[in-house]
């Protein structure tokens, strides 16, 4: 499905709806990247509570969030975190959209990588590592 195909079906389903005719600006960037960012989020909140293994969160701000705030705290600041980059992204794509689409695709990617570093962690914890962040069950670093 192509982008203009994927608007031209959200503004119908929104004008059925009774909503706004307009499409909403990079809806599936915006899409992609609120994923993205939840699957982090819930892989953070795994990865936190795992009673096998210490993990810690390495953003110094968040981890000060989660020391001051609990896990409640932290995914209040992470999904405020997420409706700012929206937000900006929307603010920015109604003066440059190529632009925007750009910087969502790479903040996608950004959390993406985070997601795949975590889920590897978590395959770490499945094996039994003995060592958070060692992938391999019989590693001896």
């Amino acid at each position: 499905m192509s982008y203009k195909s994927f608007a031209l079906d959200s503004a119908r389903l929104r004008k059925d709806l009774g909503g706004a005719t307009e499409p909403f600006l990079l809806e599936q960037e915006t899409v992609f990247f609120v994923c993205a960012s939840l699957l982090d989020l819930g892989m953070t909140i795994y990865l936190l509570s795992s009673p096998t293994q210490r993990f810690y969160e390495s953003n110094p701000i968040a981890c000060e969030v989660l020391f001051q705030w609990g896990i409640l705290g932290l995914t209040v600041y992470k999904l405020f975190l997420v409706s700012l980059v929206c937000g900006i992204g929307q603010y920015i794509a109604c003066q440059r959209v190529g632009v925007a689409r750009g910087l969502m695709t790479l903040a996608t990617t950004i959390v993406t990588c985070v997601v795949i570093y975590s889920a590897l962690l978590c395959v770490g914890i499945t094996l039994g590592s003995p060592h958070p962040g060692s992938f391999f069950p019989n590693d001896s670093f």
